[in-house]
């Protein structure tokens, strides 16, 4: 996944200053990930209900999909707004 994350910078980022804080966004993101999902896990598996982990994950998936969808929008209403008016 993180592969695929770096390979659609270029895609998503003409400028190159853009793909630099693009790159670093994705790298502090792994940096996140690793310190705060770690624990996470362990606080969950540590309660010992069997459904614990698959609703955590749930809750992770739904999240993630919230966050494209939004960035989807931004995205779509920003391409709008630079169309020449015609």
């Amino acid at each position: 996944m993180q592969g695929a994350s770096f390979a659609a910078v270029p895609q998503l980022n003409a400028a190159l200053p853009d793909r630099a804080l693009a790159n670093g966004g994705i790298a502090q993101t792994g940096n996140l990930g690793n310190a705060l999902g770690t624990p996470a896990l362990l606080a969950v598996t540590a309660t010992g209900a069997a459904a614990a982990l698959p609703a955590l994950l749930m809750v992770c998936y739904a999240s993630a999909i919230a966050v494209h969808l939004a960035m989807a929008r931004s995205r779509a209403a920003t391409a709008r707004a630079s169309r020449p008016k015609g």
